[in-house]
């Protein structure tokens, strides 16, 4: 029902009202809920204050840090605010061991979100960056599957492999239905 409250169904929708229902649902031990009434705090459509509204990032990790404590699969949002350091102090030792967690009870966002993370930051060797990829495009994350693909067909830290690259593509499109699939690049001369 919160997330129904929050859309905009042509009425402006009542995104008070659907934080009273994922807070509900965070207090009772759901950690979707946890990160749905974070969402609504970091997009400043409640607790904001100000002309444009500024999010309120400090409710957002509070929320966050719940929701990692009740699954560890959505770990990653809270990573994602110790990366940032929106709602808490910048820290990436925290922010990988988080993502970290993520990846483990989640392979498909959670190992894709490590990934980024890691390529982003320098803290990962291209090949466990690339298997991360791997792991979360086995696990339906269609932009892994492009992302590891790009990768290979690069050789950004790994082995060209044209073949693997244009697989990886190929399981992206399908997931998506994107038809055609566009063609890997040219191999370079």
């Amino acid at each position: 029902i919160g997330i129904t409250m929050a859309m905009d169904l042509g009425d402006g929708g009542n995104p008070v009202a659907a934080l009273w229902y994922h807070d509900r649902a965070c207090t009772l031990g759901n950690a979707s809920g946890c990160v749905s009434a974070g969402i609504l705090y970091m997009l400043g459509q409640v607790g904001a204050k100000g002309n444009p509204p500024k999010p309120d990032h400090v409710k957002a990790f509070g929320y966050n840090r719940r929701a990692c404590d009740l699954d560890p699969g959505e770990c990653w949002w809270v990573a994602n605010n110790y990366w940032t350091g929106e709602g808490v102090a910048l820290n990436l030792a925290t922010a990988e061991a988080l993502y970290r967690r993520s990846c483990k009870a989640s392979p498909d966002y959670g190992c894709s979100s490590t990934a980024y993370f890691l390529d982003k930051t320098k803290r990962g060797q291209p090949a466990e960056i690339a298997a991360l990829y791997e792991q979360a495009c086995k696990d339906n994350e269609a932009a892994a599957c492009r992302d590891a693909a790009a990768i290979y067909q690069n050789g950004k830290g790994v082995a060209i492999d044209r073949g693997k690259a244009e697989s990886l593509r190929q399981l992206g499109c399908m997931m998506t239905g994107e038809e055609p699939c566009p063609p890997l690049d040219p191999a370079p001369a």
